[in-house]
């Protein structure tokens, strides 16, 4: 997949946009899953203090040398009061269906 391939996927599946969106579902979910952890990770919460951008897009082919399973994936950069505290990845198989995410707080 070229460049120009790439960006034209993004688009067509609005890959960023989702990726925001998916972010705040999981990260959200977690918070409520998870009070007790998540307090300690986050004492006093402000929700207006949490902040993603778009750091990566890659495209991951799998079981060389067949390469039969690829993903594009995209990785958000996530911050709490301006430091970062995170990252989330949210991957696509070629049909732009998400097959997979997960979030890592360091």
């Amino acid at each position: 997949m070229r460049v120009k391939e790439l960006k034209k996927f993004m688009k067509k599946y609005n890959i960023e946009a989702k990726g925001v969106e998916y972010f705040y579902d999981y990260f959200n979910e977690y918070k409520n899953e998870h009070p007790e952890e998540f307090n300690e990770l986050f004492d006093c919460y402000d929700s207006s203090k949490i902040e993603t951008w778009l750091h990566s897009v890659s495209l991951k082919g799998y079981n060389w040398p067949e390469l039969d399973y690829c993903n594009v994936v995209i990785e958000l950069k996530v911050l709490y009061n301006d430091e970062e505290i995170g990252v989330y990845q949210l991957f696509y198989d070629l049909n732009g269906n998400i097959t997979d995410d997960v979030l890592r707080i360091h």
